[in-house]
């Protein structure tokens, strides 16, 4: 009787621990970052800017938006809480609607503050100009740089401006910074193939993955993308810069 009795309770037992297993290991996997709301052209929950550099994008993307309709947003999060960044950023745009309807002439420049993750989303209407490699040579030669230095308000301000400038070379105004994206290095000589390499591998792996409502373009910051980045970005020293392409990491 006693033999029956332990071989129940430890099956009983047994049932219990799996289902609270199930019951917990489940809730990560579900877990998604809250989308905040869209409350202006900058959207710093983050706190990563000045009050003065969000006055200044604000201008000057109320600026750009009059003279060409094209809309730019840039977001700062605390964490990604788990989250895949791509997931969460293709959520953002789907949520947040950025661009005119019909022409998908939007941007979402999205920064991750204490996962160190940043990527741009651009709307089909403009990838003609803003494709996966320009916008990974904005946050590789003119974002992380100055957020290496701490420097987030010229990091954000000049990526904005770099966007802008491709986007719409003609496009004119006083506070449209000069950004130099030509900073040609020893390291970018010797990885530049396996950038081009890994460049067109994270591409197909965009494709497959799907496009979102807005038809956003997917990055190239896969979770394994951005290992590969943060890895090189942290073993430059000195006035070398790595040459990768996509979303990374900043230190």
């Amino acid at each position: 009787m006693n033999a029956l009795y332990n071989s129940r309770f430890k099956v009983a037992a047994f049932v219990l621990l799996f289902a609270g297993l199930l019951l917990f290991g489940a809730a990560p996997a579900g877990a998604e970052t809250p989308i905040p709301a869209l409350t202006g052209r900058i959207v710093d929950n983050g706190g990563m800017l000045s009050y003065g550099a969000k006055e200044s994008l604000t201008n000057l993307l109320e600026a750009y938006e009059q003279a060409t309709t094209n809309q730019i947003v840039v977001a700062t999060i605390p964490s990604l809480e788990n989250e895949e960044i791509e997931q969460f950023s293709i959520r953002l745009a789907d949520a947040w609607q950025i661009g005119q309807a019909g022409k998908d002439n939007g941007a979402i420049l999205l920064i991750a503050r204490d996962d160190r993750r940043m990527r741009i989303e651009i709307g089909y209407g403009l990838e003609g100009v803003i494709n996966d490699a320009r916008a990974g040579d904005i946050l590789r030669d003119v974002l992380i740089p100055a957020f290496q230095r701490g420097d987030y308000d010229t990091g954000v301000t000049e990526s904005v401006s770099a966007m802008i400038r491709h986007i719409s070379p003609d496009f004119e105004y006083e506070g449209l910074a000069d950004v130099n994206m030509d900073g040609d290095n020893e390291v970018g000589s010797v990885f530049g193939g396996l950038f081009s390499l890994f460049a067109v591998i994270m591409i197909v792996l965009g494709a497959l993955g799907g496009r979102s409502k807005r038809h956003y373009k997917r990055g190239l910051t896969s979770s394994i993308g951005q290992a590969i980045l943060w890895s090189l970005l942290s073993s430059s020293s000195g006035s070398n810069r790595n040459r990768h392409r996509g979303g990374g990491g900043f230190g």
